[in-house]
């Protein structure tokens, strides 16, 4: 749920660093995936009620970290200057 929430951030974010024109577009794009998972973790911990220590760092960690790739493989595709 972590990164369907974070597609569309992921999508903003990925246009906005696109006029910053990125010299190493990958490491640019997974920069972005990760402010993009943060993102949609934060709206999704709006609305699960589990709150244990050990459910919020395995899979909002891996939410964030699954962004953070795609941004990465999407980076030198979308950040083409």
């Amino acid at each position: 749920n972590v990164l369907a929430l974070s597609l569309p951030a992921l999508g903003g974010i990925l246009w906005a660093v696109r006029g910053l024109a990125p010299t190493r577009p990958a490491a640019a794009g997974f920069a972005a995936g990760v402010l993009a998972g943060a993102l949609g973790s934060f709206g999704y911990a709006f609305s699960c009620p589990e709150a244990s220590a050990a459910f919020v760092a395995a899979w909002y960690s891996l939410g964030i970290y699954l962004t953070g790739v795609l941004g990465a493989l999407l980076g030198p595709r979308l950040l083409r200057w």
